[in-house]
């Protein structure tokens, strides 16, 4: 329904149970702070031996960098006029 009408849903944590359980999370934990520099620090911490370190510990990205910066920079010149 939200692409029918140009919108992205991203909901990977929607099921009521994990709500739930990180709301009682102090919010301490779920923010960027000197002793957690990395965005989802203890979501990361979680899966930390599951995966290589280089995927799981990566700074993010913005979603458009997978078509490109150049067609990014291509497409606000074009909104800016």
């Amino acid at each position: 329904m939200t692409m029918a009408h140009g919108l992205e849903a991203r909901v990977p944590f929607l099921c009521p149970d994990v709500i739930d359980a990180i709301m009682t999370i102090d919010p301490i934990h779920k923010t960027i702070n000197e002793g957690r520099p990395a965005e989802k620090h203890s979501l990361r911490q979680a899966f930390q031996g599951t995966m290589p370190d280089e995927v799981l510990w990566r700074t993010k990205a913005m979603q458009c960098e997978g078509v490109g910066m150049t067609w990014v920079a291509e497409l606000q010149s074009r909104c800016n006029k």
